[in-house]
């Protein structure tokens, strides 16, 4: 553990001081402090423990804080957003760090798209089908090359010219 008295984030490289991720993220002070939850973003670096005592925060928790933020600003509750992390907290088997994943939101639903490219809704827990339509269309081709239909190929020429398909 570390010395209370001494300001770690200039000690410890990736931590931060409360002031420092109000300037980071766009937070006040009472933000940040009503967000000090264990169920929505607790400072790992180092909790608060009791009153005047220093808030420390890892990188990752100040990119926590800057994706609540986000969605916020998308119209999404905070409940729902507690939610979405806790239960993105229980993807265990993602294979790739935070930095690979990505968070979309029509400021309903938030979907994350994992490293796999498979997408997930946290909040219902359930994977959502992506489909992308090019692949669709390299499976019908291969399908007709090797079994080729009378004017198939042309018909597909004629789609993809039209810029319906890649």
């Amino acid at each position: 553990m570390y010395p209370l008295t001494a300001d770690l984030s200039t000690e410890v490289p990736g931590l931060f001081t409360s002031g420092e991720v109000q300037k980071i993220v766009g937070l006040t002070q009472r933000k940040l402090a009503y967000w000090d939850d264990p169920t929505l973003v607790r400072p790992q670096g180092r909790p608060a423990r009791g009153s005047g005592s220093r808030r420390l925060y890892t990188l990752l928790d100040v990119v926590q804080l800057k994706l609540i933020l986000r969605l916020r600003e998308a119209g999404l509750s905070l409940q729902k957003i507690r939610r979405a992390l806790l239960n993105l907290s229980d993807l265990v088997d993602e294979p790739a760090p935070l930095t690979e994943l990505e968070v979309v939101s029509d400021g309903h639903r938030i979907l994350v798209r994992r490293s796999d490219e498979r997408l997930i809704d946290p909040l219902s827990r359930q994977y959502v089908l992506r489909l992308p339509l090019a692949d669709l269309l390299a499976e019908i081709e291969q399908r007709v090359a090797s079994a080729p239909l009378d004017g198939v190929n042309g018909d597909i020429e004629s789609v993809r010219s039209m810029g319906v398909l890649p």
